[in-house]
């Protein structure tokens, strides 16, 4: 089965919207069990994602979405947009044109009671540049930076938390 679209065996083409692997399914193709999983998950996201929707790579994975809310409820979290150290840093970024740190990858910021609280980034690789980038940030007494294998975006990914200090709650990995 392509891996972009759902091929029927009529040669009808749909939309992929649950890419679980080793097969990917439609709306229309999607297993009872898988589509009353999502259909529950997808009731639990509306508080802790609200009109966000689902982020890139839980928005195809059931697995995902359930780790990235068992985190974000675990962790008292809402997702706010943020994607960059000036949101996580002053609530607003109105300078950053780009990520330019290569860890900074499948990027999230949440918030807790309406205020930054971390930045999630989920690269492929960790650098030996992005861990030197990563120390630094480490050293400012206002951050927290943590690394936690893998998280909700999955795929071979790391899970990278950098959390304003004055929000660390008693966190878990995804």
């Amino acid at each position: 089965m392509n891996t972009s679209r759902c091929v029927v065996t009529d040669g009808t083409r749909h939309a992929l919207t649950i890419r679980e692997y080793p097969d990917p399914y439609c709306d229309r193709h999607v297993p009872a069990a898988l589509a009353a999983e999502a259909a529950e998950l997808d009731r639990r996201s509306k508080i802790t994602l609200g009109a966000h929707g689902w982020p890139y790579g839980p928005n195809v994975s059931i697995p995902s979405r359930r780790a990235l809310l068992d985190w974000a409820e675990g962790n008292r979290l809402r997702l706010a947009g943020g994607s960059c150290l000036h949101w996580l840093r002053k609530g607003q970024c109105s300078s950053c044109v780009g990520n330019r740190e290569f860890w900074l990858d499948h990027v999230t910021g949440w918030a807790r009671n309406g205020k930054p609280a971390v930045l999630i980034a989920q690269p492929y690789g960790v650098s030996e540049q992005s861990i030197a980038d990563l120390a630094q940030l480490a050293v400012d007494p206002a951050l927290m930076v943590r690394i936690d294998g893998t998280g909700w975006y999955g795929v071979g990914t790391t899970f990278i938390q950098v959390w304003r200090a004055d929000a660390l709650p008693e966190t878990r990995a995804a």
